[in-house]
């Protein structure tokens, strides 16, 4: 279906740029026909699996809702709107509520369970959204992938000054935008909106930096993850071939059988016999053990596993 929009600062402010630009492609874009990548699924995989809290979002298309990541779980924050939802942010426009909501409810004070953040496809180069990542603890892993890292080494705020004195960021949207501010209060604290990816020291050198297109970084990823998979089956396989080892009832067992042998060969081949299958791990503990190798069971493995990914 085309699309419909709210009255927006900039259709206030510049009606002519509006009427002649933005208007005529919003008004073509059909949303219906885009399609989540690879990139989408993938978060949709990590909250699935309960190891991701929430998504920050720059994106205006909302196919970030896929799988369990629905609008109703409350766990993506699409910072600049959405074209579904006639809600886009432009220039000189407010962000939506929630995102100074979920900062401090992900970034406040009183959390502390944040231990990783990915950045996906973002130069970083628009305020106050740049600031996110530098909100990440001092003890979480951050990982930028994305395909020119150059872009996001360097902003318009990195050689503004540190302190600022107003705190209202809702006419920062944009590159630079004119201002002089290179910090802002976010999640109840100041942070800086210059990128810090060359930081070695706040958070402990666990930084990971990838040159990479994202959806073509998620397909290595799963690629890494199949072997992973592939090599515990050989490993399942070669388990099932062996028997576990030898109970002391069984010892026994054989003792007294190579008694028997002594006097009577035939009690001897029998004894042979009945001592030639060994007791096989259980099915049930071959599986758990399969499942433990095959699947990650932290975060921390994700970022292991993102790094041989790269």
């Amino acid at each position: 279906q085309n699309l419909t929009h709210p009255t927006t600062t900039v259709q206030l402010q510049h009606p002519e740029y509006y009427r002649e630009r933005v208007e005529p492609f919003l008004s073509s874009w059909k949303i219906g026909e885009a399609k989540p990548t690879p990139t989408h699924l993938f978060c949709s995989h990590l909250y699935e699996k309960g190891w991701l809290k929430r998504v920050y979002t720059q994106n205006i298309d909302s196919l970030h809702y896929c799988g369990e990541l629905t609008k109703e779980s409350g766990a993506v924050v699409e910072c600049h709107g959405s074209l579904r939802d006639k809600t886009v942010v432009l220039y000189g426009d407010p962000l939506p509520r929630c995102f100074e909501k979920c900062l401090a409810e992900d970034f406040g004070p009183s959390s502390d369970d944040v231990d990783c953040v990915l950045v996906f496809g973002s130069s970083l180069q628009v305020a106050p959204f740049c600031a996110v990542p530098n909100l990440a603890p001092a003890g979480a892993t951050r990982v930028l992938v994305n395909c020119a890292l150059s872009h996001c080494l360097t902003n318009s705020w990195s050689k503004a000054p540190l302190h600022a004195t107003d705190d209202d960021y809702h006419g920062m949207y944009g590159s630079g935008g004119g201002t002089t501010m290179s910090s802002m209060k976010l999640a109840g604290r100041r942070v800086t909106l210059r990128p810090l990816w060359s930081d070695r020291k706040r958070w402990r050198n666990a930084q990971v930096l990838i040159e990479s297109d994202s959806d073509e970084f998620v397909s290595r990823y799963y690629e890494v993850v199949a072997a992973a998979a592939k090599e515990a089956s050989h490993l399942r396989h070669d388990a099932l071939r062996q028997p576990s080892p030898r109970t002391s009832r069984q010892a026994d067992q054989e003792a007294g059988a190579a008694a028997d042998m002594a006097a009577d060969e035939e009690v001897e081949s029998q004894g042979q016999a009945d001592n030639s299958e060994g007791e096989w791990e259980s099915e049930a503990a071959l599986e758990r053990r399969y499942m433990a190798c095959v699947e990650c069971s932290s975060i921390e493995e994700h970022a292991a596993f993102c790094e041989r990914a790269a």
